[in-house]
């Protein structure tokens, strides 16, 4: 009898105890996230089966999700829930909630002021400049002359009879808070182009333009600067590199047997072609330093203090444009300094309208520009009520996406371009968002195409998807993401996103793969 109870009371605790595991386990699976892979049995299915376990991306993260457009049918999935650090495929959900809220027709409009008459071909007082957030002064829209804008200005301050201007040339930043670089970017990037001040006046994208040229070996380049300004000093420590010449100098060309390619001794050690600009913190001062190789490379740099760049650029022009500028150069912040009320007395002289948002998206797609991504966040920040901040703006376009069928709860971005590396998007979301966007003739247009333009201009050619493949590209450190359509050899808009995360191969070996995934997308 005591056996019995004793089996009948194990019996019993077994059961419990399987129970708990099972509800442990039921409980813990409703927590995890859910990873679903479907991967079809044809020539797509396979490449990925063995991208994801080859060797140097087995360690990777990859998620692609893939749906065609007509059928509805899923071609391919695989991690599409798993959140993933996106890069500049950010800018999709920054210009599809731009085009949802301001429209494409919806152009930025500067007044230009004045705090005195016009007397006698004076300006009695000074010039002010409102920004309210125009990317658009730049030579990316004015036949690679930013100062185009200026000039014109410079038109209609002649046409209302200013020959002089006694006073200032005031800059007004009237609309964005003082936040100038985006919350998780790299602070080694300050410097670059690519990580400009964010600010609502602005010149140029806030970067300087630098073009390289080449020189005699051994001797220093010729920097180039777009515009020409007093505002950055640039200082050259480059030295141009020709192989052929540097040996000679060294007396070591003719020693060398020259057949079919060049024969050097093992020991002979060359110079490497390696170069790079820094801006110190908080300064204007431009270092350019290292070897080149004897070609003419194209850059920029960012600079500090953006608003009192565009005023002084200004100044600069309506100089060169025969109106003389009696005054200093004054940037301002609303935001940060109380001087509201000199922008209030003052009386508009003009107005300057920006090309509509659909050119801006345009080239802030095909070109992957951060600046004017940021801008057009706090825009929508400032259409909210609530200030021109990223947050602000991405408050309002959570809302937006929300209503494309987005879940904003597996959503996370701080900022506008992606820059940020805290952002995070899954490859389910991101083509939820396209689907939606599908028929916007706009934002499709807007998007790189594969061996035609933009940032794809270089990649898939002579392959299928050359021609063939719309879609965002995203690139930082251990970073690549590419998110579009493509339209397959009968005809049929397929949806996807590739995010990749966490690689240590080459980016070149990441992109020939994911070109080869959009080529079995097209061949589907």
């Amino acid at each position: 009898m005591f056996t019995n109870k004793v089996r009948s009371a194990r019996s019993r605790a077994k059961r419990r105890i399987a129970f708990n595991l099972a509800l442990l386990m039921l409980l813990l699976m409703s927590c995890a996230p859910r990873i679903v892979e479907h991967l079809p049995a044809n020539r797509l299915g396979r490449y990925i089966h063995r991208l994801v376990q080859s060797e140097g991306q087995s360690t990777a993260d990859w998620g692609i999700y893939a749906r065609n457009l007509k059928t509805s049918k899923v071609l391919v999935e695989y991690n599409a829930d798993k959140l993933f650090l996106p890069a500049s495929n950010t800018k999709l959900y920054t210009t599809s909630a731009a085009l949802e809220l301001l429209k494409p027709g919806f152009r930025y409009v500067t007044p230009i002021m004045a705090t005195g008459p016009v007397r006698d071909s004076v300006l009695t007082g000074d010039l002010i400049v409102v920004g309210v957030g125009d990317p658009t002064w730049s030579g990316r829209f004015h036949e690679d002359d930013g100062t185009r804008v200026f000039q014109g200005w410079a038109d209609s301050l002649k046409a209302l009879g200013v020959g002089v201007i006694a006073g200032d040339i005031v800059g007004v930043d009237a609309v964005f808070d003082d936040f100038l670089l985006g919350s998780g970017w790299s602070w080694d990037n300050e410097s670059y182009y690519y990580s400009a001040q964010v600010t609502g006046l602005s010149f140029n994208e806030n970067t300087l333009n630098v073009t390289i040229e080449p020189s005699e070996s051994g001797q220093s380049p010729t920097i180039v600067t777009n515009p020409l300004t007093s505002y950055v000093t640039i200082e050259n420590r480059l030295v141009t590199l020709d192989t052929l010449a540097w040996l000679d100098s060294l007396g070591l060309l003719d020693s060398l047997a020259l057949v079919d390619t060049l024969m050097l001794p093992d020991s002979l050690v060359f110079p490497e072609p390696n170069w790079d600009l820094n801006r110190p913190r908080g300064t204007n001062r431009i270092i350019f330093k290292g070897i080149l190789l004897p070609d003419t490379i194209e850059t920029g740099a960012s600079v500090e203090d953006p608003v009192t760049y565009t005023a002084t650029v200004l100044k600069e022009t309506l100089m060169r444009e025969g109106i003389n500028v009696q005054g200093g150069i004054r940037g301002i912040s609303l935001f940060q300094d109380e001087t509201g009320a000199e922008v209030a007395e003052a009386d508009t002289l003009f107005l300057y309208h920006s090309p509509p948002l659909r050119d801006i998206i345009y080239y802030l797609n095909k070109d992957s520009q951060n600046f004017m991504a940021e801008t057009l966040l706090r825009t929508i920040g400032i259409l909210a009520g609530n200030g021109g901040s990223a947050r602000s703006g991405l408050n309002l376009a959570r809302q937006v996406w929300a209503e494309m069928g987005v879940d904003t709860n597996s959503t996370f971005l701080v900022d506008g371009s992606g820059l940020s590396r805290y952002n995070k998007l899954t490859p389910r979301n991101t083509v939820r968002l396209l689907t939606y966007m599908s028929g916007d003739s706009t934002f499709i247009r807007s998007l790189p195409i594969a061996g035609v333009n933009g940032t794809l201009e270089k990649q898939m050619k002579n392959t299928a998807a050359e021609g063939r493949v719309f879609a965002k590209t995203g690139t930082l450190m251990h970073v690549r993401s590419l998110s579009g359509y493509a339209v397959n050899l009968k005809g049929d808009w397929i949806v996807f996103s590739i995010m990749v995360n966490d690689f240590l191969t080459p980016l070149s070996e990441v992109n020939d793969k994911i070109a080869r995934l959009c080529e079995l997308l097209v061949l589907q």
